[in-house]
């Protein structure tokens, strides 16, 4: 028989590792539960991820969609006698309807699921929506500058406060980058060109993105920064065509400075003059852009005198009525998951295709 000490210890050893093992198989529960707790978080984030992603698509779609609606808007503005004739900043690429508003065209447009917006442009300085499209030829053409009219580019860049020695590299730079030869434009030599073996790393085919500007001799991520909302690729091949009812006050701007000097008799500040009353006339009777009563610019209804009159007749060369490329902004948003969905996107007037798609994020 165990001594009664020797069984007093053996007992006490005995609830010491019932102890230790009870210890032992809560921190196993407390691991398990978390793991447990990790599984299950992990599969609500899994849900959450395929949950976003469905809706992520039908989002896109939506856009999508958006894209074919405006296509069809397009299409309907074309069959349209008086509407095709010419584009303005209000009614631009579009025919309104008896009834029909801007907003109401192109505002909360509901598909199954959720709907969508058109808006002229993601980048609008003022921070305004404007519902709507709008044209390239509002904007500078980069593939229509060329050895005639390269100052047009020089004077924007000016515009927008670089100096001059700056604007007249980049803008002769663009000249060469986008013209299918080797010869380097020099405009201010005697000579108009010199050996291609001196000319500076130039691509010799049209700009395919905006971007490109950005490897042209002269320009600088800061420039391009400021200039870039003004500039378009599109056509990329073509002569240079500004639509004056809907260009902004820097493209008109410049293309007015193009044309003074000695071939008009004219000084800068003649160009700007002329800039403004069509910016001005163009206003309408509200003296607000944008509106119904926008009309379209004709010289005779601008009250020029002679020296803008000189300028305006050299610009009607370059002017553009009807707008062959178009730009939009499109916001999709899927109601089940809140998902919303944005690009910007430029559409061809002659069938309607898209040209340009970029996702904004």
């Amino acid at each position: 028989m165990m001594p009664p000490v020797e069984c007093k210890r053996n007992v006490q050893r005995s609830r010491g590792q019932s102890g230790s093992i009870l210890i032992v198989v809560l921190w196993i529960l407390v691991i398990l539960t978390i793991f447990a707790a990790g599984i299950s978080k992990r599969g609500q984030v899994n849900t959450a991820l395929a949950r976003y992603a469905v809706g992520e698509m039908r989002a896109k779609y939506m856009a999508l969609s958006g894209l074919q609606y405006v296509a069809a808007r397009i299409a309907q503005d074309g069959a349209d006698e008086e509407s095709v004739k010419f584009d303005t900043l209000y009614q631009c690429g579009f025919v309104l309807g008896e009834g029909l508003s801007v907003t109401k065209l192109f505002k909360h447009v509901p598909v199954p699921g959720g709907y969508f917006d058109i808006v002229t442009s993601w980048q609008r300085a003022d921070g305004q929506i404007r519902y709507g499209m709008s044209d390239e030829e509002s904007r500078l053409n980069l593939n229509a500058v060329n050895a005639a009219d390269y100052q047009v580019l020089k004077f924007l860049i000016m515009d927008a406060g670089f100096e001059e020695d700056t604007a007249q590299t980049i803008a002769v730079s663009v000249v060469d980058w986008a013209d299918q030869d080797s010869i380097v434009f020099e405009p201010d030599s005697k000579k108009n060109a010199k050996s291609g073996s001196e000319q500076l790393a130039a691509k010799n085919f049209s700009f395919q993105s905006l971007e490109e500007l950005l490897l042209v001799e002269g320009m600088t991520p800061e420039i391009f920064a400021v200039i870039k909302d003004q500039l378009t690729v599109f056509p990329q091949n073509g002569p240079l065509a500004v639509n004056f009812n809907t260009a902004s006050p820097a493209v008109l701007r410049s293309l007015a400075r193009n044309f003074t000097g000695d071939r008009t008799n004219t000084d800068v500040i003649d160009g700007d003059s002329l800039a403004q009353k069509i910016l001005m006339y163009r206003r309408g009777l509200d003296s607000v852009e944008g509106t119904l009563d926008d009309p379209v610019v004709e010289a005779q209804e601008l009250r020029l005198n002679r020296r803008e009159n000189s300028i305006m007749a050299q610009m009607e060369a370059y002017r553009a009525r009807v707008s062959n490329f178009l730009r939009l902004g499109v916001r999709a948003v899927d109601e089940k998951s809140g998902v919303v969905f944005r690009a910007e996107a430029v559409l061809s007037r002659t069938d309607g295709k898209i040209v340009y798609w970029h996702r904004i994020h």
